[in-house]
């Protein structure tokens, strides 16, 4: 066993991506439909259906108010990632101490149930799809999504305008599809152009697999390679642009910036 001492751990578990001659300034904008698809639902979801919406894992979330945004907080934060972690957390180092969030922090602020990802489906994160494209689609895709599994957020949301003025309505449907509008566009961060998984139409289906599924993991380990993806290959890609723009540009995910907001 080689033995290291402990000064030298401590410098190396505090030494940062970005060495602190190396700082850049930046700026910074939020890809959100977080408000929108929190509106979305509340809109058109019945009074009756809001409250079966809210028992649910996520239901919770629409209430959440707008946050003030802050670029710079999270600029210092990105700033401050250090060089060794693992790869499914966020260590900083900040004024001589090493902080570390993780999927419990994730958790505990956001409410949303701890969750395992399935051997089948593991490495499904954000968008992957998995599963045999032969296999059935199920009752929700054929009674509103035309028989297709093949749909971006922009169609789901037309198609349930046309449910809303069906005058025999399925109130448990109704909450199905917009629980799939959420949890892909505020949870998985999708935008209104991007196909919704295949796996996750034909899983919604049954409401009670669909809530066992790891949402809050895949929205976490989502945040995470996003939040550590801000610095690659910085700061040289600032060295090489600054003349033509001397603050680097940067969009973030409005669910990583609530979540660390609130855990700060």
């Amino acid at each position: 066993m080689v033995r290291t001492p402990l000064a030298e751990m401590a410098e190396r578990a505090l030494k940062l991506r970005i060495p602190s001659h190396d700082y850049f300034p930046a700026q910074y904008s939020v890809c959100s439909n977080f408000r929108n698809a929190a509106k979305w639902v509340q809109s058109s979801l019945s009074a009756t259906e809001i409250e079966i919406f809210h028992a649910l894992p996520w239901g919770h979330l629409i209430d959440i108010p707008p946050t003030q945004f802050s670029g710079q907080v999270f600029h210092m934060l990105a700033l401050h990632l250090v060089q060794e972690q693992p790869d499914e957390e966020l260590w900083f180092a900040i004024g001589g101490t090493l902080y570390k969030f993780t999927y419990v922090d994730v958790c505990r602020i956001s409410g949303l149930p701890a969750g395992a990802e399935p051997v089948a489906a593991a490495g499904d994160v954000s968008g992957q799809e998995s599963g045999d494209e032969a296999e059935p689609v199920g009752a929700i895709a054929k009674k509103y999504l035309g028989g297709s599994v093949d749909i971006t957020h922009v169609n789901l949301k037309n198609k349930f305008e046309k449910l809303k003025l069906s005058k025999r309505r399925n109130q448990m449907d109704a909450v199905k599809l917009a629980s799939l509008f959420y949890i892909e566009c505020v949870l998985l961060a999708k935008d209104n152009t991007t196909r919704i998984n295949a796996s996750s139409i034909r899983l919604v289906n049954d409401l009670e697999e669909f809530k066992k599924c790891p949402w809050s993991l895949r929205s976490y380990k989502l945040l995470v390679s996003h939040m550590k993806g801000l610095m690659d290959g910085q700061p040289q890609k600032f060295k090489d642009r600054k003349e033509n723009n001397p603050l680097s540009p940067f969009n973030l995910l409005y669910f990583t910036q609530l979540i660390i907001k609130l855990h700060l």
